[in-house]
Formats: structure tokens, sequence, C-alpha cells
């Protein structure tokens, strides 16, 4: 374990080499290192990192060293020191990789107290800033603004404005877990809609609760079934009659090989039934290729068949099942021609056309059992004592539909139950997330806003922005965040400054990148603009939606995961 000796000089190195604070991993990474091979190595890759050459690798001596001074001590060189470390660099004395911790080491005097300060102001944001919420923009500005005019202030401003940052991390997370919240509430609210519209409950009260229209459906079911034991024979005697009827059917050999004959019928329908689905689910999907046909088809051999298939998924129902299975009959025939291998169908050849062809077989089929049957409960009918067993069978099975319709009830409150707590508990956790946010919500719509009025949260529609869209902020303060609302993930753009053979700024441009949507901080004047890009491009060519913040300095803008926060570096 690294000594606090070497956690301090990691400390000095990240500010000299970077001008901004270690984040918790690194220095103690730095210091392990400079523990196990000493301070030279550990300088060495400091002063050959791309983060150092990327600011200083391709400057003059001369505008290194100043730039240097600006970072470590918030102040011009002096002509003496410029012209000592410039000689130190050119003679070869020591190598730019080397140059940031001798200058620093050196330091005398109110640079040694500034370069001090910015070193415990670095240990702060270290000490207290989650590795997940490192922020270097902030981390740097934290650093930048210390000079020798107030140390003492300086720091206290430093901290003030890293606990302003922990605490706008935290809303962040916050806001994340509202989204979060508000997504889940969203699919629970869908998935309680698609529930009461398969179990035919509907919404019976203002709060959205299909749980009443459940309980009133199970109530009538429980109703009707104690009206008809009360009104009639129980279940046990209809029963008793159907095994009566029964006995003296089959006490007839001729009326017994009808009532086989009927069996055998109703078998056959049922087992059609089961391997191939009820008429009901088999119209549902016939339904849906028919539209898909007809949308790209045209086929005057299917205009009766959708008639009849609408009319029987219709509410209320307007075409028997036997109507809708005869419609399938003479579809069958309009469509196909021949038989066997050289039957051809009238249909297009694809996926719709092919389920339709096999579909209406399988209707067209059932049709057939159907009629067996019926022509089999007729011969019963006219058989000694199949009335008076027909009629039981009708009675008892009547009395078990009510039972089932119960059964059925139980089930879909049950079901509907279930869907709406989860919803309810999705209303809590976002009601909840709210109150952990605490943040008053203002749309940004286009007219401007106003952030003086405690904690505001602005949502802002960046995936419905257009290009030239100009939106304005007043009052924002370190107390609002501007959140970005959209399917794709923004990212922080580079502002790349544009300099002079000095190494002083001169301008700057977006520097965008093709592959992914961007915001960018620039300064117009006494306001800060944040430039949405509303497509995904390069170079961003006035591609973007302009957010003004009044009054505000740019570089106190933060961009974490979609949301914009202020810390004041003035």
């Amino acid at each position: 374990m690294a000594t606090q000796a070497n956690l301090n000089l990691t400390q000095q190195l990240y500010v000299a080499y970077y001008g901004r604070p270690a984040d918790k991993e690194g220095l103690n990474y730095w210091a392990d290192r400079i523990e196990a091979e000493g301070v030279g190595n550990v300088v060495s890759a400091f002063g050959n990192s791309s983060e150092f050459q990327e600011q200083y690798g391709d400057l003059e001596n001369d505008a290194l060293v100043e730039n240097l001074y600006q970072q470590l001590f918030s102040r011009s060189a002096d002509a003496s020191g410029l012209e000592y470390y410039t000689g130190v660099l050119t003679r070869g004395e020591k190598s730019l990789a080397e140059i940031a911790l001798t200058i620093s080491n050196a330091a005398v005097g109110s640079d040694k107290t500034v370069l001090n300060t910015k070193i415990d102001a670095a240990d702060y944001y270290t000490e207290n800033v989650a590795q997940g919420n490192y922020n270097l923009q902030l981390a740097k500005q934290v650093l930048a603004r210390i000079d020798a005019s107030d140390t003492n202030g300086d720091l206290a401003a430093a901290r003030d404005t890293i606990d302003t940052s922990i605490n706008q991390a935290s809303s962040d997370a916050n806001l994340k877990a509202l989204e979060a919240a508000q997504e889940k509430l969203t699919e629970a609210q869908t998935a309680l809609t698609e529930k009461a519209a398969e179990l035919g409950v509907n919404d019976a009260n203002s709060n959205g609760s299909y749980v009443e229209d459940a309980n009133t459906a199970l109530a009538n079911a429980q109703g009707a079934l104690a009206s008809a034991r009360a009104s009639g024979k129980s279940d046990a005697q209809l029963q008793k009659d159907v095994d009566t009827a029964k006995n003296t059917v089959n006490s007839d050999a001729a009326a017994r090989a009808t009532l086989n004959a009927r069996n055998t019928a109703e078998a056959k329908l049922e087992a059609d039934i089961a391997a191939n689905g009820k008429t009901e689910v088999l119209a549902d999907k016939l339904s849906d290729d028919l539209a898909l046909y007809l949308n790209n088809n045209t086929n005057s051999d299917l205009d009766g068949l959708k008639t009849a298939v609408d009319g029987y998924l219709a509410e209320p129902q307007t075409v028997t099942e036997a109507q809708l299975l005869d419609a399938a009959k003479v579809a069958e025939a309009a469509i196909f021609t021949g038989t066997g291998t050289d039957k051809v169908s009238s249909l297009e050849s694809g996926a719709a056309g092919d389920s339709i062809e096999s579909l209406v077989t399988k209707l067209d089929e059932r049709d057939d059992l159907a009629a067996a049957l019926e022509t089999a409960q007729t011969d019963l009918a006219a058989a000694t004592g199949g009335q008076d067993l027909i009629d039981a069978e009708d009675a008892l099975e009547a009395r078990n539909d009510l039972k089932e319709a119960i059964t059925e009830a139980e089930a879909n409150l049950q079901a509907i139950t279930q869907v709406e707590n989860a919803r309810d508990e999705a209303q809590t956790a976002v009601t909840d997330a709210q109150d952990a946010l605490g943040f008053t919500i203002n749309e940004v719509d286009g007219t401007t806003d106003d952030g003086s009025s405690g904690a505001v949260l602005f949502q802002y529609d960046a995936d419905a922005a257009v290009k030239g869209d100009t939106d304005a902020i007043v009052s924002f303060g370190e107390d609002d965040l501007l959140n970005l609302l959209s399917e794709n993930n923004y990212s922080l753009g580079k502002v790349t400054d544009i300099k002079d053979e000095d190494g002083n700024v001169t301008g700057n441009f977006l520097d965008g990148n093709n592959n992914a949507f961007e915001v960018f901080f620039q300064q117009n004047g006494a306001n800060a603009e944040v430039l949405v890009e509303t497509t995904a491009f390069g170079s961003t060519n006035g591609n973007t939606a302009v957010i003004e913040l009044t009054g505000l300095n740019s570089e106190g803008l933060s961009f974490n995961n979609g949301v914009i926060s202020y810390v004041d570096i003035a």
C-alpha cells in the first residue's frame, strides 16, 4: 500500500501535468507505481502520456512554460522564470516529461501557496467525488479559478463547487431513477390495457381500475348460477335426468345405434378442435391474414369470406359460427379448382395467401364435421328416448356453462387484479422517484423559461428539435438541471481551441463526430449556449438547435448522461 507521501506526490503530478485532480483509482494506481518503481519512471509516464502531449506536445518552449505557469500558479510567467526554464529545455537539461514537476518543485512564496491550495482542492475533489461521477471539465475548472488574490476564499469556493457537483450528481441519479420508473409505469399501463382487452373487462371508474368491472362480472355469474338452482333442478338432479334418459335410449337397439353415431360424430368434431384450435381462434388468424393479403392483392373470391369473418368477430356478433363455416366452404370451392395433385389456388403465393388457403380448408372440413354431427343429432332426436336425452343434456350443459362462467370470471378477476396491482406499484414508484428528485418539472417548449423559482428540472425534447430552433432559459442556476429527452444517446462534443504560434487561443470550432449525437457548449456574448445536434454529423454546419442560458459562463456547464448542470465559476 502506498505511503501518504507518495499519494501526495501523485496528486501534485496530476495538478502539474494535467491541471486537474486525480480520480481515486488513478491516485492509488500511480502512488503504488511510485512505491514500486520510483519517481523517475512515473514522471516519465506522466510527461509522455497522451493527455499531456495533446495539451503541450506541439508548443514551442516559451509557450509551454507560459502555459504551465498558468496551470500551476494561475499567472503569466515572469521574464526571468520564462528565460530560465526555456533555456533549461533548449539546452536539454530537462526533458518535456520532466519540466512540469521541475517548475512545481521550485515554487516559492505566493506561487507555492497557490499550488498547495490547488493540491488541497484536488484532494477534496478526489476524496469526495465518486469514481463514476468524475467530471473532467468541472475538475479542471475547480483548480483553474484558484489564484494568489485570495487562496483561502478560493479553496472555500472550490469546496462549495465540489459539494454542489456532488448534489447535482445525486440529482442526476434521481432523475435517471425517475425516468426508469416512468418507463416501467408505461409498460405496466400497456400491459393492463392489453390484459383488460383480452379479458373483456372495462375501465369502470375514474382511477383507471378494471377490478370493479371484473368483480361485477363474477357477481353476475354467481348470481345467474344461484338463480338457476333456485328456480330449477339441482346439479345432481340434472345429471340424474341425463343418466335416466340415456338408459332409455340404450334399452332400444336402434336408438342405441343413433346415440353411438352421435357420440362418434361429436368426438370427431372435438378432436378437430383440439388439433386445430377453436373456431374463434382460427377466425381471428384468418382476419389478420385477409387484411394483409387484400392490402396487396384483389380477389373477389374472398369478399364473402371477409364479410363473414368480420361479422363473426364483431361485438355484438352478427354472423353465427355455422354461417362462418358455410362461408368458408363457399370460399374453398371458389379459391380452389381441381382435386388431389391437380388442385390449384387462385391466391397469390406468399405467407398470407398460403395461410388463408390452410385456414379455409380447415374451416371447410370443420363445416363437414359440424354437418355430420347435426345429422346424427337429428337422427338421435327421432329415436326412442332420444329427444328426452338431448333435452336433459342441454339442460345439464347450460348448468355447466354457468359454473364455467364463474370459473372464468374468477380467473379474470385474479389476472386483472395482478396486472393492475403491478400498475399501481409502478405508479407508486414514480411518485416516490418524483419526491426523491425534489424538482419542479418544466417543459422547454419554445417560450422563454424561468428557473428562478426553486429547483427546476427543465425537460428538452431533443428528438423533436429542428435545425435552427432557439429556446431560452433565464435564471438557470446551480440548483437547476436541463435534461435532454431522446431515444439517442447524446454525448458532449469536443470544442477545439484555435491557437496562434505563441499558444494563445484565438477562437474555436465544433469538432463533431459523424457517428454520434452530440451537444456543444459555447459562449455568445454574455450568454452560454447549448447547441443540440438534430442529426449526427462530423461538422455541425448549423445542424443544431440552440438553448440559450441567459447570463451564464459556458465554462461552468457540465454534461453527464444527458443532463446539463451549472456551477458558477465567476
